[in-house]
């Protein structure tokens, strides 16, 4: 009986949030290479149960491959419908011929990281190569 009563106030708390999942990547633009140096590189991504308040961004990094020299890009949404947007993008600024530029898209919740595309964010980043 307890565990009903404890069960049946977490549903009707998180009635109101549109749901308590955790959000989740559809797609997300693979960019792969590319001869533009201007750019800029445009990345679109899907999320699915964003809340209002969630900040989705892309991160990237166009030195190397350590995660503190990502650079936070917040990311529009594209929905125009009055409801938790679903479609998102931002732009890369063009980069010189040779860089590889590495990228991946996250998902804030009160601060705290919920969802990341791909799998695994910066540690098995998307790919850019610039080719020279």
């Amino acid at each position: 009986m307890l565990l009903r009563h404890y069960f049946t106030a977490f549903v009707l708390l998180c009635l109101p949030l549109s749901g308590c999942a955790d959000p989740y990547f559809e797609s997300t633009t693979d960019l792969g290479s590319s001869a533009d140096t201007t750019g800029p590189y445009r990345v679109q991504t899907v999320v699915v149960g964003t809340h209002t308040s969630d900040t989705v961004e892309l991160l990237y990094n166009p030195t190397d491959s350590e995660p503190r020299r990502y650079i936070p890009l917040p990311m529009e949404a594209l929905d125009e419908d009055g409801r938790a947007g679903e479609l998102f993008v931002a732009n890369i600024p063009g980069q010189p011929g040779g860089t590889s530029i590495r990228y991946f898209v996250r998902v804030l919740r009160d601060d705290e990281q919920v969802a990341e595309s791909p799998p695994g964010g910066d540690l098995r980043p998307f790919i850019l190569n610039i080719r020279p």
